[in-house]
């Protein structure tokens, strides 16, 4: 019977390519008739996977003594088995209160960082994890309650990162039992397991029995088949889905991805969820404590129009839509900047040197002659020419303030510079940030964006003041 079982397992092993020949693979035991089970079943299939074996336990400290037993009943089992052996204790509460995480949360990232360390300390390649098909069917149902997309649905991946492994992923825990009682192999029960306190226990315990007995008696099978499927169709998207990401964001630094609605809206809602999804995960580097509400408020607000709206997510994760831009980031690395106030005078002829924002102005007195000669190659954004003897009074350099006015060239009448900006759709943490050429408290330049009517270059003018901008980050 137990050959049948073994069998099971290197099927499933050779489906998903868990085990290659020379691997050295790390196995998590906790003590547990499933541990036990799938540190037994690889020893016995260890000549023909050609593989190394390590053990590595995780000692809770949640049970006090008991918790000390079962790391010396971990060591001797791999002991017998001439086996290498690795533990460690970790401060589950202490990590819990530090992260602000559940106790379970913090126990599994405890865990995987300990089996991290410990596979660099062994050169191992694999870290196999005792989660059976029950674990599988449990996930899925507690997602479900929970309300998830098709990535929550596909429960537990049999390999994630091309690292961690699940060899028992396909056998029930009822076979496991038998396989057990078999071999006569001795195991731990942790008590917390038979305790209907957690979600998972009370799925186990009460839910999978009565949809058992009550709706389908192989319902364990059923749950593991839809989350094999779903997992392979979840696969398939987020491959085709981050092929589109990079077609319509650009990373702007390492803390900053910028994804182009416009772009975004092209494609079916279920792909626009995704892509965010990605997207996050990126910049995140997982999707711990996002959840699809965070994902539904981003589109709500790019979908009803809400620029300039700012949501925070988890994690120092801010998300900020700005005239048909979604812009993620991380707030440590992507910092608005502090208000920067500037006000110098320009000097005419010379140049004057703006150290925050960076930017450098240059100014000359041409004539009539040597502007016609120049034709129209020097206006462009970042160069202004003015009727020098319409300036009457000292020009200066600085940002807005409350109340400016601003007259643009080739338009009646003048305009509020905060409407100016609106509709030029410059999002407000950049308006301060963009100089402006003054006479007085009247603007000539927007710089790099327009001039102004005042002090314009016409027939009658004789002297012509030629300022331009260069090494700017905006250039």
């Amino acid at each position: 019977m137990y050959r049948l079982f073994l069998n099971e397992i290197i099927d499933c092993i050779k489906k998903y390519k868990m085990i290659t020949e020379k691997d050295t693979v790390l196995v998590g035991v906790s003590g547990g008739i499933d541990s036990i089970s799938l540190l037994y079943s690889l020893y016995y299939l260890k000549d023909d996977l050609k593989c190394n074996l390590i053990v590595a336990h995780a000692n809770h400290g949640l049970r006090g003594e008991q918790s000390d037993r079962e790391a010396e009943f971990v060591k001797e089992i791999a002991s017998e088995l001439k086996m290498p052996y690795v533990r460690e204790k970790i401060d589950v509460l202490g990590y819990m209160t530090e992260k602000g995480l559940s106790k379970q949360a913090a126990a599994r990232e405890l865990r995987y960082a300990l089996f991290e360390k410990a596979a660099r300390q062994y050169s191992a390649n694999k870290v196999a994890l005792g989660h059976t098909a029950d674990d599988q069917a449990e996930t899925v149902l507690m997602r479900l309650l929970r309300g998830s997309g098709a990535k929550g649905i596909a429960g537990i991946k049999p390999v994630r990162d091309g690292k961690i492994i699940r060899p028992l992923i396909e056998i029930k825990r009822d076979e496991i039992i038998e396989f057990v009682k078999e071999k006569g192999l001795k195991f731990v029960e942790d008590p917390s397991n038979l305790e209907p306190y957690y979600l998972r226990n009370k799925i186990r315990l009460e839910l999978i029995s009565l949809l058992k007995k009550e709706y389908n008696p192989n319902i364990v099978d059923t749950l593991r088949e839809t989350a094999e499927i779903i997992g392979d169709e979840d696969e398939f998207l987020e491959d085709y889905c981050s092929k589109i990401l990079s077609d319509v964001s650009s990373l702007k630094g390492s803390g900053l991805i910028e994804i182009d609605v416009l772009k975004l809206k092209n494609f079916h809602i279920a792909i626009q969820r995704r892509i965010i999804r990605i997207a996050l995960k990126m910049l995140k580097g997982d999707l711990l404590r996002i959840s699809a509400i965070h994902v539904e408020d981003i589109l709500n607000s790019i979908n009803k129009g809400f620029s300039g709206k700012s949501l925070f997510l988890p994690d120092g994760i801010r998300v900020l839509y700005e005239y048909d831009k979604l812009k993620l980031f991380r707030e440590a690395e992507v910092e608005e900047e502090a208000e920067v106030r500037f006000d110098i005078p320009l000097k005419i002829p010379g140049e004057t040197i703006l150290s925050k924002p960076e930017y450098k102005f240059i100014a000359e007195i041409i004539s009539p002659v040597d502007f016609v000669a120049a034709g129209f190659s020097l206006r462009n954004k970042y160069t202004a020419f003015f009727d020098m003897d319409k300036l009457k009074g000292a020009l200066r350099v600085r940002n807005r303030i409350e109340g400016d006015i601003f007259h643009p060239s080739g338009m009646k009448g003048s305009k509020k510079l905060k409407e100016f900006f609106i509709d030029e759709k410059i999002p407000r943490r950049e308006r301060d940030s963009i100089p402006l050429i003054v006479l007085g408290n009247t603007i000539l330049w927007i710089v790099g964006k327009r001039v102004a009517d005042i002090g314009k270059v016409d027939d009658n003018t004789k002297r012509i003041l030629k300022i331009s901008v260069a090494g700017t980050k905006t250039l």
